[in-house]
């Protein structure tokens, strides 16, 4: 037998012995991750597949929605993402040679080692879907908010005359009449005829004016010169405007009472926000609308208002609802199958650790052989 080949079948053999002996102490050291752990619940597919991405859609009138994202920011805050436990795959040959045993070892428990190696690249993706998501409810929650305060100022305004000047309010309403349906801020029937009236509450902690341009285009101007179009708050009083007189034309037909043209306001509901109106469109603030009103002829009696007022309430109907997302148990969903396999990480570095710094150094060293081989 030549030298060469019983160096390789010594080296063979003492590989072995060495392997037997390692596994040996693993296996000893493997008895205390049975007894801390329990095979995963969650399911692990929430993550590999992205099921967190999966929100639940439900409908919800425009009143009922501070309430729901209120709801579900807290819950979002409670989750504590943030808390989630980061790891790092071991360089060193020797602490990752431990730790790839163990978790062979461990896959009976749900781990994966490939899951395991690019667990950190999940979990980044995870935590910032969860901020992507919660930063978005929440300026949806200040943009409901902010409409909600421009809309409670403007209803304090007009009750606080609504006696004295003799009009009545229909406030937030929701019309419809054949297959027609459209909602409306505040509908005000007064001696001085009708007005339609669209309440917008923007830019009151924004640092930009308001340009509205002769052709009708909306801007927002910020303090660096830059200006970017906005959502055009004309075509949607135009809507209300076009559904307001279809429907006045109804009454009209039944009746056969005249009905003023309605007139058109919309609101700015701040005293922030700087608006140069280049159009000349009827935009004031909620203390402008009495005077506006006030100043206009008397065309209307009290009969007249209280007949319309009675006439057109009978086709108020509840507010409509719309779809909204509901992210929070896909998002706890996640976590827990995060939070499941931190407590396992947990004890798989424990047991790491463990055979580092406890086994014996002659295993180390032909540990160190065997892989170079």
């Amino acid at each position: 037998m030549g030298i060469s080949l019983i160096v390789s079948t010594y080296s063979k053999r003492k590989r072995q012995y060495v392997s037997q002996g390692v596994n040996k102490i693993i296996n000893q050291r493997f008895s205390k991750y049975e007894n801390a752990v329990s095979p995963l619940k969650g399911d692990l597919s929430i993550i590999l597949e992205g099921k967190y991405k999966s929100p639940t859609t439900i409908k919800l009138p425009l009143d009922k929605q501070e309430n729901f994202l209120a709801n579900q920011i807290q819950t979002l805050d409670n989750i504590g993402v943030d808390k989630l436990r980061k790891i790092t795959i071991y360089l060193d040959p020797i602490m990752e040679y431990y730790y790839n045993a163990i978790i062979d070892k461990a896959m009976k428990f749900g781990m994966s080692n490939d899951f395991i190696k690019y667990y950190d690249r999940h979990l980044k993706k995870f935590t910032d879907y969860y901020r992507e998501i919660y930063n978005e409810q929440r300026a949806k929650l200040n943009g409901v908010q902010l409409g909600k305060i421009g809309e409670d100022r403007m209803e304090k305004e007009l009750k606080s005359f609504e006696k004295v000047q003799g009009f009545k309010t229909l406030s937030n309403v929701q019309l419809q009449f054949g297959n027609k349906s459209f909602e409306t801020d505040f509908l005000v029937f007064s001696k001085h005829g009708i007005f339609s009236i669209e309440v917008k509450n923007i830019g009151e902690h924004a640092n930009y004016s308001i340009q509205i341009n002769p052709d009708g285009q909306w801007l927002k101007v910020f303090d660096n010169g830059n200006k970017v179009p906005m959502q055009d708050i004309s075509s949607q009083v135009n809507y209300h405007m076009s559904m307001t007189d279809g429907l006045f034309a109804q009454y009209i037909e039944e009746t056969g009472n005249q009905v003023p043209e309605v007139k058109p306001i919309i609101i700015i509901a701040n005293n922030n926000v700087v608006v140069d109106n280049l159009a000349n469109l009827p935009i004031y603030r909620v203390s402008q609308f009495i005077h506006i009103m006030r100043n206009e002829p008397v065309i209307m009696n009290d009969t007249e208002i209280e007949q319309l007022y009675n006439w057109i309430s009978q086709f108020q109907v509840p507010t409509k609802s719309y779809e909204v997302l509901d992210y929070t148990e896909c998002i706890k969903q996640g976590y827990q199958v995060f939070e499941e396999i931190s407590v396992h990480l947990n004890v798989i570095d424990e047991l790491v650790n463990d055979l580092a710094f406890n086994t014996d150094d002659y295993f180390k060293k032909e540990i160190k052989k065997s892989i170079k081989h």
